[in-house]
């Protein structure tokens, strides 16, 4: 079984225009990801910073997790968008739960921590 990418937004910013304020970025992008060929989708969420965004949490922690991060020097979409279709094409298993659990390793999965009722 395969997943493929079905869409690319963020909350924080319109991300077809999104130009940073400033070189110290970090925005939260959200990526629809579902089964090759099928119209469901799960949502899979990351940052995108730049390094000296990095370098401001440093000046005021001494670690940082990397976990959920994406570094960019600047902002660009198609970049982006290239980066993430790659990931998710290689991301291959038995079947969804499989592919997600592979998926969370570099971003948040909605349902990572569901645990059913």
């Amino acid at each position: 079984m395969r997943a493929e990418l079905k869409g690319i937004h963020s909350v924080d910013a319109e991300l077809e225009s999104y130009v940073p304020d400033n070189d110290a970025f970090c925005v939260l992008v959200t990526a629809q990801i579902g089964t090759l060929g099928s119209k469901e989708a799960d949502n899979f969420n990351f940052y995108v910073c730049s390094p000296q965004w990095l370098s401001l949490q440093l000046e005021t922690d001494k670690v940082v997790s990397g976990r959920h991060h994406f570094f960019m020097s600047e902002f660009d979409l198609a970049s982006l968008e290239a980066y993430v279709v790659k990931r998710v094409r290689q991301a291959e298993g038995a079947d969804w739960a499989a592919i997600a659990a592979k998926l969370a390793r570099w971003s948040h999965w909605e349902f990572e921590d569901y645990a059913g009722s």
